[in-house]
C-alpha cells in the first residue's frame, strides 16, 4: 500500500513517521531495505 504512504507524506506526515510504516510493510512484504 505505497500508495497510502504517499497521500499521507501529501497530508502532512513527517518524514519520521513515514519510517515507520515502511520498516512494518518492509517486513511484511518481506521486501525491506
Amino acid at each position: 500500500m505505497p500508495h497510502r504512504v504517499v497521500v499521507l507524506a501529501l497530508d502532512g506526515a513527517l518524514p519520521f513517521e513515514l519510517g515507520i510504516p515502511q520498516r512494518i510493510f518492509g517486513r511484511s512484504l518481506g521486501t525491506g531495505p
